[in-house]
């Protein structure tokens, strides 16, 4: 492994150092930052006849809601979520009294991907409330 192969940026705890979680989150924010998305182009350059302005998923890709959508279908779409939210927040808390002994290496790896996959569920259910509030 490299010394220092961000050069100190992603030093986060300051002690001089970039260890191997910093240097992991630090990859994993070049990986954010580099993922582009492309529209569609047909072979002469230019975009397709049939794009329609979709350029694939984001953090606020519009599966929420559209603008067209009532008040009553808004409202119905937060509770939705946040019943799935509550749901999800409550099997996080309960797999918290569920973690293995370090000793057990693959078990704890485990439970740690399925508390990491439930955190990514929680937020992008947030992300979906938030969107919510923007319409």
């Amino acid at each position: 492994m490299l010394d220092d192969l961000f050069g100190g940026i992603f030093d986060f705890n300051g002690d001089g150092h970039t260890d191997f979680g910093e240097e992991m989150l630090g990859l994993a924010i070049i990986d954010d930052m580099t993922k582009s998305e492309q529209k569609p182009e047909n072979s002469s350059g230019y975009l397709s006849d049939d794009y329609d302005g979709d350029i694939g998923t984001s953090a606020f890709s519009s599966n929420v809601s559209s603008s067209d959508d009532s008040e009553e279908e808004i409202e119905e779409r937060r509770e939705e979520i946040e019943s799935k939210k509550d749901d999800l927040e409550n099997e996080l808390f309960d797999l918290s009294f569920e973690e293995p002994d370090f000793d057990d290496f693959d078990a704890h790896e485990e439970w740690s991907e399925k508390v990491s996959d439930l955190e990514s569920k929680i937020s992008e259910l947030d992300d979906e409330l938030f969107e919510l509030d923007l319409l």
